[in-house]
């Protein structure tokens, strides 16, 4: 534990470190948790000491020493009461209840190094001041935005009365108290078991997140779920694994997920499939620069009410058909520069697990499904689907190779292909501007809006502001690929 040491004296940190020690918390010597080098105000990170293999834990920490609604020293007052409820709201009960006992709390070594506050996440910006209010001004009509809306804020306000105030009335708990803890739970939480379910792991939150991650946290999930047990017991339910070794300390352990160099910050990921930089804004309070993971969506019935001064319609019985010769079509679709890939638009669509779900990624690419919906709503009753689909491909994989000064590139095509093409760059063109303009300042060019950065901004309104940036930038790029095709064809017509 000795080599686990800030650089530099940090009171909190060696009390964290020492709570490690007293709770059987093992930390491999090869890594610290240290606050940024350049940046102390972000807080702590892992840092590397020297080389470590794949396929090695870095940490592991004893079920005994997570923080959940079944670990709390409360737990018999509060799991029955809420059982039921959203399993981060759960968790952020007792994390309060443990906060209020203060020094009292088995908990308290690790408790008294979370930010003063809470986590600063957008979901809670409302509350804070002017910087805050401006923020949220900012993430209008946004993906950020959209989030928030189907945030838990309203069950929070709701279980606090109905549970928090109640349940914990000797301490007096107030509003702001259980907003922060759930802040910290949005942010920190893991699914640790069944019987625990979600929880906060030390040490295992002390790693930031990255895409490219260089641990993830492996543990026995299949414990009995009432009594948390790994091997029998008396619950007829759990059914153990054999494989299993019931008689070793059972522990949530950080292994490496590729080697990892000497002096390298390490990071793991809070998703597998990664998490949007929307998602990050509004429960982890921070951005990734250049987030592959962005993207900007439309249900099927908005998209259908913003294109619906259109002469097109949409249709379907054409969609069903469009689909199938598109599955049939799938090799032509990939590689395109205009369009997501099969495979990235499955993971996409999945994690959504909805079909009509269209979207643009943080390259500005049209999703599958999103193309193809334009695609059906611009073809005619008479089309021949399959021939068109393909000649409508064909000719985006001409245009993604064509110079301006190009000329008879699209001698031969027929003219509904190009008639078609161009509907769907109108159609493009009228999402993005639509979107956009439900932003706000939506007259403020990009390049204004990236000089807004280099003024005096508060931190949380410098955020909101790059996050807006960005998704400008991903709209610009989709739409400006679509202009240029309508203007290319238009100059081939003449």
């Amino acid at each position: 534990m000795s080599s686990s040491t800030s650089p530099l004296p940090d009171p909190v940190l060696e009390t964290l470190l020492q709570w490690f020690t007293d709770n059987n918390v093992w930390i491999d010597p090869r890594i610290q948790i240290a606050s940024h080098p350049a940046r102390p105000e972000a807080g702590y990170g892992v840092y590397a000491l020297a080389d470590i293999p794949y396929g090695v834990p870095v940490s592991k920490t004893p079920k005994t020493a997570v923080l959940s609604i079944r670990s709390c020293a409360l737990s018999h007052r509060l799991y029955p009461l809420v059982k039921d409820i959203d399993a981060n709201i759960a968790l952020a009960v007792a994390l309060l209840s443990e906060q209020l006992l203060g020094r009292v709390s088995r908990f308290w070594g690790y408790l008294q190094s979370f930010p003063e506050g809470g986590a600063d996440v957008a979901m809670f910006w409302q509350w804070k001041g002017e910087d805050g209010e401006e923020a949220l001004r900012w993430l209008k009509g946004t993906e950020a935005e959209g989030l928030m809306r189907g945030s838990l804020l309203g069950d929070i306000e709701k279980v606090y009365e109905q549970i928090v105030r109640p349940a914990l009335k000797e301490w007096q708990p107030t509003l702001e108290q259980f907003r922060q803890a759930y802040s910290l739970i949005s942010s920190r939480a893991f699914q640790v078991d069944f019987w625990h379910g979600v929880g906060l792991v030390p040490v295992a939150d002390a790693f930031n997140h990255a895409e490219d991650n260089n641990v993830f946290m492996e543990t026995d999930f299949a414990v009995c779920p009432q009594c948390g047990s790994l091997g029998p017991c008396t619950h007829p339910s759990h059914k153990p694994r054999h494989s299993s070794p019931w008689d070793e300390p059972m522990t949530c352990d950080m292994m490496t997920y590729s080697p990892i160099t000497s002096g390298q910050e390490v990071f793991n990921s809070y998703d597998d499939k990664g998490f949007s930089n929307a998602q990050l804004l509004v429960h982890y309070g921070f951005m990734l620069e250049g987030n592959g993971e962005d993207w900007i969506k439309w249900e099927g019935g908005e998209l259908e009410e913003i294109l619906s001064e259109t002469e097109a319609k949409w249709d379907e019985d054409r969609w069903e058909s469009v689909r199938d010769a598109a599955n049939d079509l799938e090799e032509e679709m990939e590689d395109l520069e205009a369009l997501v890939t099969p495979a990235e638009s499955e993971e996409i669509d999945d994690e959504e697990d909805e079909d009509d779900t269209c979207w643009i990624d943080a390259e500005g690419r049209m999703s599958q499904s999103l193309f193809l919906h334009l695609f059906t709503r611009n073809m005619t009753d008479s089309s021949d689907i399959p021939l068109l689909l393909h000649l409508v491909l064909s000719v985006m994989r001409l245009l993604s190779d064509a110079r301006p000064d190009d000329h008879g590139v699209l001698d031969g095509i027929p003219a509904d292909v190009l008639h078609m093409l161009k509907n769907i760059a109108r159609d493009v063109q009228t999402l993005c501007s639509a979107r956009v303009a439900e932003m706000y300042k939506p007259d403020i060019e990009t390049s204004d809006l990236a000089a807004l950065l280099d003024m005096s901004q508060g931190p949380r309104t410098k955020l909101a502001l790059s996050y807006a940036l960005t998704e400008r930038i991903m709209i610009e790029t989709c739409s400006t690929w679509w202009e240029n095709v309508a203007t290319f064809i238009n100059l081939e017509i003449v």
